[in-house]
């Protein structure tokens, strides 16, 4: 198997104004929410890859170390300050090797919910 190196180490978690950072591929796409409720933020593809498969793939993400989507492999690590968890993900296709970065958020208890664990 053929793991890709993502260059995610040059990326910083977005800012609460939503300012962007310069990247390796001098692009990061727009935030995407995952099905479980958390973000996948500054997430940054490869030159080749468009934003909209690398949204998919890290919308698919939910907090999981390590999972497959559309070909790509992603592992994520746990990283200290904001982020709960940094991914990279890789794929070859055509000879070729594309990869997406991004960093995770878990999705956080609302009032009502931090409330009602209280109470148990």
């Amino acid at each position: 198997m053929i793991l890709v190196f993502v260059g995610v180490a040059c990326l910083a978690p977005a800012s609460a104004s939503g300012g962007s950072q310069a990247s390796a591929s001098g692009r990061i796409c727009k935030d995407v929410r995952t099905a479980n409720g958390g973000m996948a933020r500054t997430i940054v593809p490869t030159k080749g890859l468009s934003c909209r498969t690398a949204r998919r793939v890290a919308a698919r993400t939910m907090g999981r170390r390590l999972y497959t989507h559309k070909g790509f492999r992603c592992e994520g690590e746990k990283v200290a300050g904001a982020a709960d968890r940094l991914y990279g993900c890789g794929r070859v296709r055509d000879g070729k090797a594309y990869g997406v970065g991004f960093f995770y958020y878990k999705p956080r208890a609302s009032a009502s919910e931090a409330g009602a664990s209280a109470e148990l």
